[in-house]
């Protein structure tokens, strides 16, 4: 009976995914990553492809993983990842004929989980493998009810060739694309025109921070408390550095959630609030460098240069991002 068990055990734990043979016979099961070791998935491969997806119109909840890199795909996600790229027009279909946002969502989950083939690789890292299903995350990116989360999937594992996607959803969209913006960045490519590299002498000065205004909402006063560092750096007239937009005067925060010390020099601010990586979009502050030096700057400006930019870009260059394939990865 034990060793009957631990057979099972050991079937499950090394099935990511794959097949796990059990008393009553042979299923799929696949490892969802949470905190403690995980638990297995087992797929349904009773229920047709169909009457899966429209389970998507239920009241689903992510299944909590404890870790906020780990994405919670609920059971009949995986299920419907399982039918792998054949489930890929079926959920563009739900997309386009479903009223709720959130049941729109679930279908782009889908898509993620079907490119990276239902494998969660670690905290920081993930392959997504599927040029199909990248394709029709792309697609969706003239949606402005899905953008941005599409944006935060397709930039866990950037492709070059996103590239030319995201810019062309920047020239579509409104100015406020801060997400499309600071997404670019994520990408490293060459000379960019925002966001650059501080040289060493710039922004060397140091602030005094505002306390946090424990009266209002976490993301009301993380945003205020941004807004009055804009506002005293500013005052300080520091060298190389001009304000443009009354930036302290918009909404600042993003994906990016952090709160200030009680002193904070001027690039590292900077910095922090531009940061964008693997799990955050940053926020809507910008900042660029050119012969006048540094300047901040609010989203409208940041994609004007962005565009500007690109269109002027020769053949040569953009042939770069063409190549549609995973190994063309940007990092």
């Amino acid at each position: 009976m034990r060793s009957r068990i631990l057979a099972a055990v050991v079937a499950v734990l090394f099935a990511v995914p794959g097949l796990a043979q059990t008393s009553s016979g042979t299923r799929e099961v696949v490892w969802r990553a949470q905190l403690g070791g995980g638990s297995a998935v087992t797929i349904d491969t009773v229920t047709a492809l169909p009457a899966l997806i429209s389970r998507l119109n239920n009241d689903w909840q992510f299944v909590e993983t404890s870790k906020w890199y780990w994405i919670g795909y609920t059971d009949d996600m995986y299920s419907i990842a399982a039918h792998g790229e054949t489930a890929i027009p079926l959920l563009l279909n739900f997309i386009q004929t479903t009223s709720s946002v959130k049941n729109k969502y679930g279908a782009v989950c889908c898509l993620h989980l079907i490119g990276i083939k239902s494998i969660v690789a670690g905290r920081t890292y993930e392959q997504f493998q599927s040029v199909a299903a990248r394709q029709a995350l792309r697609s969706l990116l003239t949606q402005d009810d899905l953008r941005e989360w599409i944006i935060e999937l397709l930039i866990r594992d950037p492709w070059q060739s996103d590239v030319p996607y995201l810019f062309a959803a920047l020239e579509k969209g409104g100015a406020d694309e801060w997400a499309l913006v600071n997404s670019l960045v994520r990408y490293q490519v060459a000379n960019l025109p925002i966001q650059q590299p501080i040289p060493f002498d710039i922004g060397t000065e140091t602030i005094k921070v505002p306390a946090l205004k424990r009266q209002l909402d976490d993301m009301q006063a993380i945003n205020l408390q941004a807004q009055q560092i804009v506002g005293r750096i500013r005052a300080l007239q520091p060298v190389y550095i001009t304000i443009r937009d009354s930036v302290e005067r918009g909404v600042l925060w993003g994906s990016m959630i952090r709160s200030f010390g009680k002193k904070l020099i001027i690039r590292n601010f900077l910095s922090q609030m531009t940061e964008v990586n693997y799990l955050q979009l940053g926020s809507r502050l910008h900042y660029f460098i050119d012969e006048n030096g540094l300047t901040i700057c609010a989203t409208p400006t940041a994609r004007k240069r962005l565009l500007a930019w690109w269109q002027a870009q020769q053949p040569a260059f953009r042939q770069q991002f063409q190549a549609n394939a995973a190994k063309k990865r940007s990092l």
